[in-house]
């Protein structure tokens, strides 16, 4: 797992980030919540003055995916394109957003 690389100040800086998309999800009443997450992280970590790698991001952007796989179930979670294809109220749509959660709400 590539998460060892990463320094302190990453890995604090991921988990706060996973916490924050967590509260956004929380918040979502759609079917699926969507984000530019790479793009996020990105500005995230440039406006806090943490450097990084390009494997230490990828590092972040494995993190980033294990910890929602594990909250919301791994075939809930999508990413690995800028848009992603995935099944609503017996359909496939397309989201254009390089992560998306589709949730299962309870009936």
């Amino acid at each position: 797992m590539t998460v060892n690389t990463l320094t302190a100040d990453h890995l604090e800086f991921v988990k706060r980030f996973v916490g924050g998309l967590e509260m956004y999800i929380l918040e979502e009443t759609g079917s699926y919540y969507g984000i530019d997450y790479i793009d996020v992280l990105e500005d995230g970590l440039k406006d806090e003055n943490i450097p990084y790698t390009e494997s230490e991001k990828i590092a972040m952007l494995h993190y980033i995916q294990t910890a929602l796989e594990g909250e919301y179930g791994y075939n809930n979670v999508y990413y690995g394109s800028d848009q992603q294809d995935i099944p609503v109220d017996g359909q496939i749509k397309t989201v254009p957003c390089q992560l998306v959660v589709l949730l299962q709400k309870a009936e």
